[in-house]
């Protein structure tokens, strides 16, 4: 049986399409961090073992809430639009 290694682990959680944005550059940014050094420091395991766990399974939806927000959105204008678009 072939070995996991982190570059399988890395395929595994960038593939999920939940992931925040901001945790999908975080860990894009570790995995070109470890496809160049072939090794994460210990702060990066730590970060990246933390991540694999919040993102095990997929987050529960309340598709109450979901027709809130969306109704929310379609609501948004001016400046902020942009921001609160993202925040919702």
């Amino acid at each position: 049986m072939p070995r996991i290694t982190y570059a399988d682990r890395f395929a595994v959680l960038l593939a999920k399409n939940y992931l925040s944005e901001r945790d999908r550059k975080f860990a894009e940014s570790m995995f070109a961090h470890y496809q160049r050094k072939k090794a994460l420091t210990p702060g990066r395991r730590r970060c990246f073992l933390q991540l694999e766990e919040r993102y095990a399974s997929p987050p529960k939806t309340d598709d109450a809430m979901i027709e809130r927000i969306e109704d929310l959105r379609t609501r948004l204008i001016g400046n902020d639009a942009k921001w609160a678009n993202g925040f919702t």
